[in-house]
């Protein structure tokens, strides 16, 4: 079965209690900056705590690995497209969270593509 799946990475500055507390916000605000209407769709795979910031300015934060499922390619493109870090960054706020910086912006990707015969 082809699956098609719109993935990022991110990082906030939250410890990972932080986040899991606050996954559900961060979940429906993910949902609203890609203008999607489930956002059950969007999971979070892998959730790090890691040390942002350099030298002496470290503060503890996450690496969020997301996935997005979506109906199809276009859907994905045009997730990917609308889904930026400052479309995110809004709704964070409007939710009382920090923002977000992408690591890898998202992209589409399909997993098992249909065989193509010649």
């Amino acid at each position: 079965v082809t699956v098609y799946k719109v993935k990022l990475v991110a990082t906030m500055a939250l410890t990972k209690a932080e986040f899991d507390t606050n996954a559900e916000k961060i979940r429906e605000a993910t949902a609203a900056a890609a203008k999607i209407r489930d956002a059950k769709s969007i999971v979070f795979t892998n959730v790090t705590e890691i040390m942002l910031g350099r030298r002496r300015l470290l503060a503890t934060g996450v690496r969020v690995d997301v996935e997005i499922v979506v109906s199809g390619a276009s859907e994905g493109q045009t997730v990917a497209r609308t889904l930026t870090e400052s479309r995110l960054n809004a709704e964070l706020q409007k939710r009382q969270l920090p923002p977000a910086v992408f690591l890898s912006p998202p992209e589409l990707v399909v997993e098992n593509p249909p065989a193509v015969t010649t």
